[in-house]
């Protein structure tokens, strides 16, 4: 099971694929995804894995696009 997150800002694709990158150096074990139009990320990991996986991605995206924020949409 995954679950979906909305970025509260918009990003570029360059920004998106830079975040997208680092994640998945850091996390290679989880399935990390962002949609075409950058507006939700995608994440599929064990369950004892994602509060260190979206630490990460908070911290990235935040630094990636200053003030972008993850909040939670749905399971997938």
């Amino acid at each position: 099971m995954g679950r979906c997150y909305r970025l509260t800002m918009e990003i570029t694709q360059e920004e998106g694929e830079r975040a997208i990158r680092e994640l998945a150096e850091k996390h290679s074990e989880a399935g990390i995804e962002i949609s075409e139009d950058l507006k939700e990320l995608t994440v599929r990991t064990e369950e004892e894995n994602y509060y260190r996986v979206m630490t990460d991605a908070l911290n990235i995206f935040e630094r990636v696009r200053k003030g972008c924020e993850l909040s939670f949409d749905r399971f997938v």
